[in-house]
């Protein structure tokens, strides 16, 4: 039986991928906890100044304790220089999967989920900590005493691997090359695809923006025969209304209007925080749309720039 770090032994692996593996595993002196250990490959390890990175972005993740995101509770080098995380396990089913058996979300379902997602992002984004990989592989649902739970996974896993020099991620895993954007492109924010250094909790927002875009519509916010044209369109082009691509889905304007903020070019257009967005989204589910009219028309797409759909609206006000 694998043991690693000397007190944690490995019942089964739980995933693979360019960056590391994840394992289940239980401590050697406590039978009943189970956690989930990530270990970067020994090669990614390899770089002194990764490693003060890792450390130093594991001791923030462990101050951040959230009923919405999975606690840090140990971090490390192996014998083999590889570097490893140890967190709590939760078994729950990610929003991908969710997405994948039922097509789309209810608009009010999608309002729940991003409301507890926004909470535990004002508190990360207070901390310093921007996520850069939000998605719905990254939004696992979890029951806890008969509640569906949001929790965020990978907070902090970006912005190592941004770090890491000679990634080896590939198109496959619609990732870009490391060192030059860091995130996945279906949910990237403009300035993630230039490759800017100035990513602050603003591309957070522009990402679950294109997030609830996907769980509204059921479909990816835009198609591509490439990462490049992807990032193209990523930084120039907006998703289709939702009355062109769901219109049986009949989702208030209100709604909409939130996903378009949200996802504007611009961060300064965007919602400024998550406590903003939030508070958005729950006004919403109280009947109210709490954005002003101030509405100017983008082009949407390749389709006619005129197009006066809700969907095709974007906001430059703030709170009306």
């Amino acid at each position: 039986m694998k043991i690693i770090a000397n007190k944690y032994k490995v019942l089964e692996p739980l995933g693979k991928g360019g960056f590391g593996a994840v394992y289940l595993a239980q401590h050697v002196d406590l039978d009943e906890e189970l956690f989930a250990i990530k270990i970067l490959h020994p090669e990614i390890s390899s770089d002194e100044g990764l490693l003060k990175r890792f450390q130093r972005e594991a001791k923030v993740l462990k101050r951040l304790l959230h009923p919405n995101s999975i606690p840090l509770r140990d971090f490390g080098t192996l014998e083999d220089g590889s570097y490893y995380m140890a967190m709590d396990y939760c078994k729950g089913k990610a929003l991908s999967k969710i997405l994948k058996e039922k097509g789309r979300l209810d608009y009010k379902e999608v309002l729940e989920m991003m409301i507890q997602v926004l909470d535990v992002l004002e508190l990360a984004h207070k901390e310093g900590i921007i996520h850069r990989d939000l998605k719905p592989d990254n939004l696992m649902i979890v029951e806890e005493k008969g509640q569906n739970i949001v929790k965020v996974l990978d907070f902090g896993i970006a912005k190592i691997k941004e770090a890491v020099k000679g990634g080896q991620d590939t198109v496959s895993s619609q990732m870009t090359k490391e060192g030059t954007v860091m995130g996945t492109p279906y949910y990237m924010s403009p300035e993630q695809c230039s490759g800017s250094s100035k990513i602050d909790e603003r591309s957070d927002i522009y990402s679950l923006g294109m997030v609830m875009y996907h769980l509204l519509s059921g479909k990816s916010p835009y198609f591509a025969e490439s990462i490049d044209q992807l990032l193209r369109k990523q930084m120039t082009l907006y998703p289709e209304p939702f009355d062109k691509v769901v219109p049986e889905a009949d989702i208030p304007l209100s709604v909409s209007k939130i996903v378009f903020k949200a996802i504007q070019k611009e961060p300064e257009n965007r919602f400024q925080s998550a406590s903003e967005m939030k508070e958005a989204c729950q006004k919403v589910l109280e009947g109210f749309d709490p954005l002003n009219d101030n509405l100017a028309f983008s082009k949407v797409q390749e389709g006619d720039p005129s197009h006066k759909s809700s969907g095709a609206r974007f906001f430059l006000g703030t709170f009306g």
